[in-house]
């Protein structure tokens, strides 16, 4: 049996009523059980009054006044049914306690008012952390109170009642929200009272709170909508990707086309310029006109040169686009190449007042690299500090070297470059800022300069670096390796000679004539031939150009510039052929200095250059050279030059003495001695009547020495000065004589002579008849 929970196991006796219940005595009390329904109606035991709970096996007995009587180990129980009183009064469930895990107390209301007493409270309030409480209560029933028992639930959280004898009931919320907490109380007959309710409002957390959760909502909305566009832009980005992709594709392709057709047509010009120099330089071998056409002619022969030049750099350009760019490179001294270069800007770095300068470590420093391309490099770099740099600022190269590399700067003080524009201006076609506010046709370029000059030096293996700050200047450092181990077999050219090796010249030669190391030969004996001064610091080279020039000319030597020059001075050669790097005085210094100094102005130069576009470079250096001769020289070709320079200048002063009709520019002279022709020319036709103008006035006049007039009217007419002022007499006499106003005496003492004889005579030797036949021509 099983009564409200308890489990009855034993029954020790029974006994019937007179209204046919069965009353049974067990280890828990007395039952009183209902036949028809089957169950137990009541438990009642020492709390009902009974003398204890346990009774003995068949101690039980009816009374004849229907008394029950049972027995047991704490004595004797005698109750009769029909007297058995039924409580049936049962009072409501008081709260009497409200506690938490916090020493902070909950909100206590009634009617929305805030009470202290719990007794009083109708709600409680619970923040977030008193969701762990406990309830106490009690139902103010004395009678048989120890048989009181208590139903309670918190609605909302559980729907069925707890049973329970104690006055408490304890909750851990997990949720918060609204809850109703009921009891009521059970008397120990059975008897229900009235629910007792509390609403209990539990506080969510911040962090769940209606506010938090809007903001939760907020974010992830903001969230939501900015990954929307996100994604919009991700797909907008993507389609214009895509466009721009194709875009680029159409681009490159139209750019192809573009360099395609340039690089055919350019292609195609290399034909008829090959046509026009080849017959030029022909014609410029053979020549034996004026020097002032040859001159022309050697200016046609640099443009038509340097065209060829500018097309094969956009071959060149081609080669790198497509990868076909091949490294040729051999071994040599670099210190000397980059002097070279250096030289080619001096007399531009002159004439702008640059503070420019050369240094290196070391006088010779070997490395394998490719001179044609490498020289495009510097050359370009040279000339951009020059073109970002203000007159008057200052250029430098310097030439340092490690274990493993040598380091070429070339360094200014220009206009620099910022940052942002360092990243790009190895980019191809992108020119600095600077370039478009400069009008000036040399301060315009394309742009591609730097991308090939970084293309070429990273060709050799090296690196090219720049360090510069916007309005200080700008370094750019060029790296190469020492050594081969870099390089592979087919980057290296075989069997490579120097520019200065004399088996190319003597390979020319079928027989090779015996070299003269006589130093004391007396080369200026012939009176005849014309003199030239070779300058060449390599002794093997200047013996062999001396053996080669000697049987034509009388030769003059010397291994260095400065030495050259004082020759020069002394000795007033025809033609000074000098190499271009020497030691004390480089060869475009030489050709400066005698173009500048009166005493050797008129003398012609010609410099001899390992760069092979030297001569482009030079074009606008003003050094006065005449002309330029690229080593290794054709023999052949050396010779002509040489002899077709000299020639035009005797043909020039033959025709000075022959022709009427002459003027100072067709004589070969640079402007120093131009100048000086035409104040010559200007004082001896001032002084044509004038009978006491001798070579000593003419001297005076002039500003220079009797034996300097000599040496220069000699080598501008091939006269001497007295022939030189009788010349424009006898030209001012045949101009009076042609008026035929005057008679001949008069027109003898128009030009300068007392003696009409003397005159007819003097006449009659420059024009091959007398003055009166002479007259008579233009009298008729």
């Amino acid at each position: 049996l099983n009564y409200e929970g308890n489990d009855i196991t034993t029954i020790h006796a029974i006994l019937q009523d007179k209204d046919g219940y069965l009353w049974l005595s067990s280890n828990q009390g007395v039952l009183q059980y209902h036949t028809i329904e089957k169950k137990i109606l009541a438990l009642k035991g020492k709390k009902d009054g009974l003398v204890g709970n346990e009774f003995s096996s068949g101690a039980a007995i009816k009374l004849h006044n229907d008394d029950l009587l049972f027995a047991g180990i704490s004595g004797i129980t005698r109750f009769n049914t029909a007297r058995l009183f039924k409580d049936s009064f049962v009072p409501s469930v008081l709260i009497t306690g409200f506690s938490t895990g916090y020493d902070s107390k909950p909100i206590l209301e009634y009617e929305g008012d805030v009470v202290d007493n719990i007794a009083f409270a109708k709600a409680v309030k619970l923040d977030h952390h008193q969701r762990n409480f406990t309830i106490e209560f009690a139902m103010p029933s004395f009678h048989n109170a120890s048989s009181n028992t208590y139903e309670y639930r918190l609605s909302g959280l559980e729907k069925n009642w707890n049973i329970t004898g104690q006055n408490a009931a304890t909750y851990t919320l997990q949720n918060s929200g609204n809850y109703i907490f009921e009891v009521r109380g059970i008397n120990g007959d059975g008897a229900k009272s009235g629910i007792t309710r509390l609403d209990v409002a539990a506080k969510p957390t911040p962090w769940l709170s209606w506010w938090a959760l809007l903001g939760y909502a907020l974010v992830l909305g903001i969230a939501i909508y900015f990954m929307l566009n996100v994604l919009k832009s991700k797909t907008r980005l993507q389609q214009e990707l895509k466009f721009e992709q194709l875009q680029k594709e159409r681009d490159r392709g139209i750019n192809e086309a573009k360099l395609k057709f340039f690089t055919n047509i350019s292609h195609e010009f290399r034909t008829p310029l090959t046509l026009i120099l080849g017959p030029l330089q022909q014609l410029l071998a053979d020549y034996k006109g004026s020097n002032k056409m040859y001159k022309k002619l050697l200016v046609v022969e640099s443009n038509a040169n340097h065209l060829l030049q500018l097309i094969n750099r956009l071959m060149d350009f081609r080669k790198l686009e497509q990868n076909q760019f091949e490294l040729q490179s051999a071994r040599g001294n670099i210190v000397k190449f980059l002097e070279e270069i250096y030289l080619s800007f001096n007399e531009y770095a002159k004439v702008g007042e640059y503070d420019y300068s050369f240094e290196s470590v070391e006088d010779e420093i070997l490395v394998y690299y490719d001179r044609k391309k490498l020289e495009r490099v510097f050359f370009n770099l040279i000339s951009n500090a020059f073109k970002y740099t203000d007159k008057g600022g200052a250029v430098d190269i310097r030439v340092t070297k490690s274990e493993q590399e040598i380091i070429v700067s070339i360094n200014d003080t220009g206009i620099g470059i910022s940052p942002v524009e360092q990243e790009k201006v190895f980019d191809r076609f992108y020119e600095v800022e600077a370039d478009r506010e400069k009008p000036s046709p040399y301060h315009q370029g394309t742009g591609i300069g730097l991308n090939i000059a970084k293309n070429i030096v990273e060709l050799h293996h090296g690196t090219i670096a720049i360090e510069s700050e916007k309005g200080r200047g700008s370094s750019f450092k060029v790296a190469l390796k020492l050594g081969r181990e870099h390089l592979k077999d087919h980057e290296i050219l075989k069997d490579f000679k120097f520019s200065d090796d004399l088996s190319q010249y003597t390979s020319q030669l079928s027989e090779l004539p015996a070299f003269s190391n006589n130093e004391d030969l007396d080369l200026l004996s012939d009176d005849d031939k014309p003199t030239i001064l070779l300058v060449e610091d390599n002794h093997s080279l200047l013996s062999f150009m001396v053996n080669l020039l000697k049987p034509d000319f009388n030769v003059i030597e010397a291994d260095n510039g400065e030495d050259a020059f004082k020759l020069a001075i002394k000795n007033s050669p025809d033609l000074i052929v000098s190499d271009v790097v020497m030691p004390k005085m480089a060869g475009t210094e030489l050709c400066a200095n005698v173009k500048k100094d009166i005493r050797t102005s008129h003398i012609q130069v010609v410099l001899l250059t390992s760069r092979s576009s030297l001569i482009y470079k030079l074009e606008g250096l003003e050094s006065g050279a005449d002309d330029y001769i690229s080593k290794p020289f054709n023999i052949n070709e050396f010779q002509l030059r040489i002899k077709n320079l000299l020639h035009s200048k005797a043909k020039l002063k033959e025709k000075f003495g022959s022709s009427n009709d002459f003027s100072p520019e067709e004589v070969n002279v640079t402007s120093v001695d131009e100048q000086l022709l035409k104040k010559a020319i200007a004082i001896v036709e001032e002084n044509i009547p004038n009978e006491q103008f001798d070579i000593p006035s003419f001297s005076s006049e002039l500003g220079v020495s009797r034996t300097m007039l000599f040496i220069k009217v000699k080598a501008w007419t091939n006269f001497t000065p007295n022939e030189f002022i009788q010349h424009f007499r006898m030209k001012r006499a045949a101009q009076l004589l042609e008026l035929g106003t005057l008679n001949i005496s008069e027109v003898s003492y128009k030009v300068g002579f007392r003696n009409p004889k003397y005159f007819s005579k003097c006449f009659q030797k420059a024009y091959g008849e007398t003055p009166s036949n002479y007259s008579k021509k233009f009298s008729e």
